[in-house]
């Protein structure tokens, strides 16, 4: 699918077992948690697609420099707003 690479028959099988073990006895619900389990697990295998194709084509400490700073300014980014929702969380539980 991305880059014309085809998904091997492992996956195939897997789709329609997981989606009857999720249905199984009860009626299709989706939470928010699973949506975000699901952005994360689309988001991680574009990841891995990505690097694959980007780490045959860089050195090896250009490409673990490159991944480390891309952790650091998820976690950067993260952290900020964090920290804005935990600050705004604590004085709106404390008072002023």
């Amino acid at each position: 699918m991305l880059f014309q690479l085809k998904p091997n028959k492992a996956f195939w099988l897997a789709l329609p077992v997981s989606m009857m073990l999720l249905t199984w006895g009860k009626d299709w619900q989706v939470d928010a948690s699973q949506l975000s389990f699901l952005l994360a697990a689309v988001l991680l295998s574009i990841h891995f697609v990505l690097n694959k194709k980007i780490s045959s084509q860089l050195t090896p400490l250009v490409s673990i420099c490159l991944q480390l700073f891309v952790v650091g300014i998820v976690g950067a980014v993260l952290s900020k707003d964090g920290n804005r929702r935990f600050n705004h969380d604590s004085r709106a539980n404390h008072g002023p």
